[in-house]
């Protein structure tokens, strides 16, 4: 089953859980990560609002104000949704390395279009 936007992440508490189990057992699981909607909520609108330009997760970083590798974890589990995808360009960031520039999918535009 597809994770929606609001979902967070699996954690290995989360993972913990019975599938058969109460749903409170799942809710419980499910808390353990309460920033992490945030997080990702804030990595999508970056991505939507750049449009077919996309961005980098350094990009994402500088513009959301979410350390790099906590921002590039996130865009990580938006791609993973479906949220995101990779664009097939590199841009060169602040270290003059290469990077990928992800964009928003069609269904994570339509996702940050309801938040």
């Amino acid at each position: 089953m597809q994770r929606s936007l609001f979902d967070p992440p699996p954690s290995p508490r989360a993972k913990s859980f019975r599938r058969a189990g109460l749903s409170t057992s799942r809710d419980a699981a499910a808390a353990n990560a309460p920033r992490a909607g945030t997080q990702r909520a804030r990595i999508l609108a970056a991505l939507a609002a750049t449009g077919d330009n996309g961005a980098t997760d350094f990009e994402l970083s500088i513009s959301t104000g979410i350390a790099r590798h906590v921002a590039a974890k996130r865009r990580g589990e938006l791609v993973d949704d479906g949220f995101a995808t990779a664009s097939g360009r590199v841009r060169t960031t602040d270290t003059g390395s290469p990077a990928v520039v992800w964009v928003a999918t069609e269904r994570g535009r339509r996702a940050r279009a309801e938040l």
